[in-house]
């Protein structure tokens, strides 16, 4: 799809409402994170002081009128911003890092890696949280720190377990599978492809963390678990509770703000995660151009010798997926490749194409196994080869073309930093230099200069 198409189809409305709601968004945390830092300054009192006379009204000279004992909610509430939010974000921090390490490490190596985070993950998940949290919180003590690791903790089971899904997807399509055929590490693969394709769902998984991190503690310290000389919005409510708000019209100005900043709270960081979710994707953005040096690339070389030996060999190969009623994908296939020839396979769709390219690749896939046979290259038996070695040789030796560019290439980098990767994955050239050999080389295939940064879906 062009551009042009593209924009007429996805129009700017969508961009626009992503705006509009990042700034809300932005702007209601900004007011909460100023109001915590600059406490001090925008409280009227002491909170912790008596200031007036027992549950007065709203007035002038207390916006939100006064507890039992005459202290000022307004103080208390500025006050509780600094608590709330640092345990919240604390332990959303928390849980997604966990969330994210796991989450990546299960997904990416899969195996018994795999069994046992989902084992863990389940364990945890089956307990209840909020009597374990009575309990951890009970028993630990009281402080915000500790609330944090604790909140976070029990949070971080099923953010990892959404994570791993989306890595275990991720790791699958063709742009690693691209990669890998180049010959690139797995912690290359790791953090050049699979971790930023999910960053969007750990943005995700934070703002939730951070909703409900905010309402445990809030849970915690209305239940009294809290520390109650460092006052939240949990504790401001505690105390209105325990104290009889909830029989008098001092609920109007006692429960009702921090029940307020609390759902405000949620709202603001759910709206930015909206806005950073889209922009995360290149696609939902504007396209801009812009000029690169380029070389133009020099043709020619030897003529192949026809008295070579054959490049590749493939001998007796046999694939099957599965164990018990295995399905034969491919049966005794034996085929050689001159040097300087071209040999083209056919055959109806699920014949076993795909499946032979990626056993020569040395990529089938679980449950997909090798039977018998074998794969030569330049003499070689690629199946005894090391890992390191079959990297080197993937991509400068044997390369795969993926037969969809537009599910192969990734589509939140351009194309010249795709073939940057290619070229840097086997030579040791800085990335200007990379950069510019993957400029020559899509210049040679006619893309102008001005189109050296776009991304797939713009080409």
């Amino acid at each position: 799809m062009s551009a042009v198409a593209a924009r007429a189809l996805y129009p700017w409305p969508a961009s626009r409402a992503a705006a509009i709601l990042t700034t809300i968004g932005g702007t209601l945390l900004a007011g909460f994170v100023l109001s915590a830092i600059f406490a001090p300054l925008l409280a009227p009192f002491d909170p912790a002081r008596q200031v007036g006379a027992p549950f007065e009204s709203p007035s002038t000279a207390h916006l939100l009128g006064t507890d039992d004992i005459g202290q000022d909610l307004l103080s208390q509430l500025i006050y509780g911003t600094r608590v709330s939010l640092a345990v919240g974000i604390g332990a959303a921090a928390i849980a997604t890092v966990v969330a994210t390490a796991a989450g990546l490490v299960a997904g990416f190596l899969r195996g018994w890696v795999d069994v046992l985070f989902i084992r863990v993950a389940d364990v945890m998940l089956a307990l209840p949280v909020l009597p374990l949290l009575l309990v951890l919180s009970a028993f630990l003590q009281p402080g915000r720190a500790v609330q944090a690791v604790t909140i976070g903790l029990i949070l971080a089971p099923r953010a990892a377990r959404e994570i791993r899904a989306r890595v275990l997807t991720v790791s699958r399509l063709g742009p690693v599978d691209a990669a890998r055929s180049m010959g690139a590490p797995a912690s290359h693969l790791l953090f050049r492809h699979v971790f930023p394709a999910t960053v969007a769902i750990v943005v995700a998984q934070f703002v939730r963390a951070v909703a409900g991190a905010i309402a445990f503690e809030s849970s915690l310290s209305f239940l009294g678990l809290g520390n109650p000389t460092s006052r939240s919005w949990g504790t401001i409510l505690f105390f209105a509770n325990a104290r009889g708000a909830f029989f008098s019209s001092a609920w109007l100005w006692w429960v009702i703000p921090p029940g307020a900043c609390i759902g405000l709270t949620v709202v603001a960081f759910a709206f930015l995660g909206f806005g950073v979710e889209e922009r995360s994707d290149p696609r939902l953005r504007a396209s801009s151009w812009r000029l690169t040096s380029v070389r133009r690339l020099r043709h020619g070389g030897p003529a192949p010798e026809a008295s070579r030996p054959p490049l590749l060999v493939v001998d007796n190969l046999s694939i099957a997926y599965g164990r018990r009623d295995a399905v034969r994908a491919l049966a005794g296939v034996s085929f050689s490749v001159e040097s300087g020839n071209l040999v083209v396979v056919t055959g109806a769709s699920g014949s076993g194409k795909s499946t032979l390219a990626g056993a020569i690749m040395g990529m089938v896939r679980s449950p997909g196994r090798v039977v018998s046979g074998r794969v030569l290259f330049e003499g070689r038996d690629l199946a005894q080869l090391s890992a390191a070695e079959r990297r080197s040789l993937r991509g400068l030796g044997i390369a795969l073309v993926p037969q969809a560019a537009m599910n192969a290439l990734h589509p939140a980098l351009t194309v010249t930093e795709q073939l940057s990767e290619a070229i840097q994955a086997h030579r040791r050239v800085g990335r200007t230099a990379a950069r510019d050999r993957a400029g020559e080389l899509l210049f040679s295939v006619g893309v102008p200069p001005e189109r050296l940064n776009a991304f797939p879906h713009q080409l």
